[in-house]
């Protein structure tokens, strides 16, 4: 932890009453100072002013005077920011970085950034945390904490309060009933904090619907409750690829702030395309629309790119869908609950559109309702919602849009590369419907193997076919060969 000291109020009246004891006077006890200690006046002044002094100086003085240092000496500014990421190269978001500020200015208490993974969540926080430490005033304290990292919110809350209260104080975080969540609010009202906890998604359990805590973990979300209710000025800033289920009951109130982040714009990623060496060449306008202007998707393709064909190289965007996936988007994909992806496979068989008015009328679709009644669909479209990857377009009608890193994995490396490995198409869980290998030949009419890239080829083209409807898409993906 770092911290910044000054004296308290009382600690100032304390070292002018033990210079008078003395018989010094003020002048006298700061050449006194200068002499023994090699203090300068200046120092002194700022004490005398309440401001921030180097710990050590202050020792020395109440050394000098015989006092107890700990009853003069208060904390100014701390950071525990240990954990907190290197942010080397950063561009845009002037204008969510401005909003973010004013809220936060403006006493917001929770502040929620959300969006999909890569795109600048993490990065927009640091910028938060550093703005706001160098203006200083208000907060006195700065926490970072990736929750990740965290076995339950007690030893959260333990980790934060440890150096500012006393032992018995922390013991009753521990023998709470809330997680410490009254602890650390009492402490909060009393010390304006700006708290960053990073990477909320993962107290989210995997294979159900968005914002589902996981077993132990469910005091996390009665925090967000209480901390936008109580009246103080802190502030708890998260960042999520998953909204939490308490915004929605937050959302009338008026100390909650969320911000779905959303791609760079075109200018800025061209600039943080041009900050990695030896990518001139690998830059097409091609490649940055593909990329969608996430940061975290640009760096994967241009590692991958100069890894697998040398710096400086062009690649066309067939060979950039083929290979272009990382541990990001799977991840993505495997979090998702059984209807989650059943809608995924669904709007990929669409193109990645579908107007909400034909949703459920879609002949293929009636199939799925033997497992999911429009409730179940409803609540699974809501949470791709909130996870950002279904995105609503609103005109004359309503349409969903499937995120399209997630089409695209689907179709690549879903349903592409198990083609081309066991020689049908997948398992996937549309109709759950699936051609036996002996049933399919291994070879095409030519005897020669196809390419992933020539069936994921094949595929885009059944699915963008506007003629055909989803089950006659199927159909006719079942009975590709390789």
């Amino acid at each position: 932890m770092s911290t910044i000291w000054a004296a308290s109020e009382e600690g100032i009246q304390l070292v002018k009453t033990a210079i008078k004891s003395k018989g010094l006077s003020q002048t006298d006890f700061c050449k006194k100072l200068q002499t023994e200690a090699g203090i300068s006046k200046s120092t002194y002044d700022r004490l005398c002013r309440g401001e921030n002094i180097r710990l050590e100086n202050l020792e020395v003085i109440c050394d000098l005077l015989k006092l107890d240092v700990e009853k003069v000496k208060k904390i100014l500014v701390s950071s525990s920011l240990e954990s907190i990421p290197d942010i080397p190269v950063f561009y845009g978001r002037d204008k969510e970085l401005a909003e973010l500020k004013s809220q936060i200015t403006n006493n917001q208490r929770v502040v929620i950034i959300s969006g999909i993974p890569g795109v600048g969540k993490t990065s927009i926080s640091v910028k938060i945390v550093n703005h706001f430490m160098e203006e200083q005033g208000k907060f006195k304290h700065f926490f970072w904490r990736d929750v990740k990292n965290s076995r339950d919110l007690k030893d959260l809350i333990y980790s934060i309060l440890e150096p500012f209260v006393t032992e018995k104080e922390l013991n009753e975080v521990h023998s709470s009933n809330d997680g410490g969540i009254f602890q650390l609010t009492k402490f909060l009202m009393k010390e304006p904090c700006l708290i960053i906890l990073n990477s909320w998604n993962d107290l989210f359990k995997e294979r159900e619907l968005a914002g589902c805590y996981k077993e132990g973990f469910e005091d996390y979300g009665e925090l967000l409750k209480r901390i936008a209710k109580i009246n103080h000025n802190s502030c708890i800033v998260i960042t999520t690829s998953e909204e939490p289920r308490e915004l929605t009951e937050l959302q009338n109130n008026s100390q909650i702030y969320s911000m779905k982040l959303e791609g760079l714009d075109l200018n800025n990623y061209q600039n943080l395309f041009n900050s990695i060496p030896n990518n001139s060449e690998i830059i097409t306008g091609e490649v940055i629309d593909f990329c969608k202007g996430n940061p975290l998707a640009m760096r994967i393709f241009v590692n991958k790119c100069q890894s697998l064909l040398g710096d400086g190289k062009k690649i066309n965007i067939n060979q950039l869908k083929t290979f272009f996936y990382d541990d990001w988007v799977e991840l993505q994909y495997k979090r998702l609950s059984d209807i989650e992806q059943n809608i995924v496979d669904f709007f990929t068989l669409k193109n990645g559109v579908s107007k909400r008015a034909c949703l459920f009328q879609e002949d293929n679709f009636n199939l799925l309702k033997t497992t999911y009644t429009d409730g179940d669909l409803d609540r699974g479209i809501y949470s791709l919602i909130k996870r950002d990857l279904i995105h609503i377009i609103e005109g004359d009608e309503i349409y969903y849009e499937l995120n399209y890193y997630i089409l695209n994995y689907v179709v690549v490396v879903l349903w592409t590369e198990e083609i081309k490995k066991i020689g049908t198409v997948p398992n996937t869980r549309i109709f759950d419907l699936q051609i036996p290998i002996e049933d399919v030949s291994i070879l095409g009419d030519n005897q020669s193997p196809k390419t992933i890239d020539g069936i994921r080829r094949e595929i885009e083209n059944i699915i963008k076919d506007d003629k055909l409807t989803v089950s006659k898409k199927w159909d006719k993906i079942k009975q590709l060969q390789i």
